[in-house]
């Protein structure tokens, strides 16, 4: 995957789960180009739709205005 997104074989990529967690600090998935590492939320209840929703469209506003983003991945703790 992660050649496929360097070369443009792969336009981009968003991942949920890693083999390694939290992913290692080192890991090249950090550093590569168009991909997406969100924190292992693969779980559900009745309205996960909305709230994820609810983020992916507070985000988008976030991002327009220049502001913070909700839920961003900590780097330096690993997820």
């Amino acid at each position: 995957m992660i050649n496929a997104l360097e070369t443009g074989k792969l336009n981009g990529a968003g991942i949920d789960v890693t083999i390694e967690e939290p992913l290692n600090k080192e890991s090249a998935l950090w550093t590569t180009p168009n991909l997406l590492i969100t924190p292992h939320v693969g779980g559900t209840y009745n309205d996960v739709m909305k709230t994820w929703r609810d983020v992916a469209l507070d985000n988008l506003r976030l991002y327009q205005e220049g502001a913070e983003l909700r839920n961003i991945v900590d780097k330096k703790s690993g997820y």
